[in-house]
């Protein structure tokens, strides 16, 4: 489905092909968050976000979870497990990439591991937090990617882009760096600890969320990296910046091909152009004195 659309709209070779990786997940993250949200906002008993103590109450190893709770753990442990394959195994190497697969080996692991001890209730409300931004982020970049349409720029999807990026900084830090500290973190450590509640193995559970609220921190560092350099006019759009080292050590790459290429072809024209090899050769050591010496 996406290929051909990518084709219709003659988007450039590069675009086309993480045109689809981005759609994919921009179909994933909304769609698992629209789930999580009706379970948590709408659904009777599940008050869990605006009285996050409440995931607490009546708290055992014996709780039943409910089908679709199971269901969207199955989901979303599914889907990083995935992640985590693709991002050894398929993805480019990326500023980011060792910090990305810590990512996805500790979202498995608390997916694992809340599903198991059943404090599926504050991992419900972790999943709504995060996917939000990843709705935004993955939109974002679905924009960027339509922004050129056969060699033209399209101004509405660079607007789009520019909105999408600013509504994801601001998503990014309420809900990564302020509600979900307050929500999970400080609900699963400190309130724990204070009332007594008897949660197994509490320090592991604790050191992953910790371990998940660094990394958001570490991302955000990028996002006001890329924030401060378009606002003070150092980037004209909006990109990735975790690929910048990659993408320079490609081109310095390319562009030394390049060099040799050329300086091959211009030696093999002075060749035929001379019509003899001991021509050549005389020709090339007045360049370098070394060449046809043996040693």
């Amino acid at each position: 489905m996406i290929f051909p659309i990518a084709r219709y709209y003659r988007l450039p070779k590069q675009e086309r092909e993480k045109l689809p990786e981005s759609a994919w997940k921009f179909i994933f993250y909304l769609s698992t968050w629209c789930y999580t949200a009706y379970i948590l906002l709408w659904q009777s008993g599940t008050n869990y976000f605006y009285k996050p103590t409440d995931v607490w109450k009546d708290y055992s190893m014996s709780l039943d979870v409910p089908k679709d709770v199971y269901a969207i753990y199955i989901v979303e442990i599914s889907f990083y497990l995935h992640s985590l394959y693709a991002t050894i195994f398929v993805d480019h190497w990326r500023r980011d990439t060792l910090v990305l697969m810590g990512h996805h080996i500790v979202t498995s692991l608390l997916l694992v591991f809340s599903l198991s001890i059943r404090c599926h209730r504050a991992g419900l409300i972790a999943i709504f937090l995060h996917d939000a931004c990843d709705i935004l982020l993955e939109g974002t970049k679905t924009c960027l990617y339509f922004k050129r349409q056969n060699n033209k720029n399209i101004n509405i999807f660079e607007l789009l882009a520019n909105i999408g990026f600013c509504c994801f900084t601001v998503t990014w830090f309420v809900t990564r760096l302020y509600w979900f500290p307050l929500r999970n973190v400080f609900i699963s450590s400190i309130y724990v600890h204070q009332h007594g509640i008897q949660v197994p193995f509490p320090l592991f559970l604790n050191s992953l969320l910790y371990i998940l609220l660094t990394m958001n921190l570490y991302w955000f560092s990028f996002i006001i990296k890329l924030l401060y350099k378009v606002v003070t006019g150092q980037v004209k759009e909006i990109e990735d910046n975790r690929e910048y080292e990659h993408d320079e050590t490609n081109n310095t790459s390319t562009e030394s091909k390049e060099e040799i290429k050329n300086e091959v072809q211009q030696k093999v024209k002075t060749f035929i152009k001379d019509g003899s090899s001991t021509v050549f050769l005389l020709n090339q050591r007045k360049v370098d004195p070394s060449v046809g010496r043996s040693e």
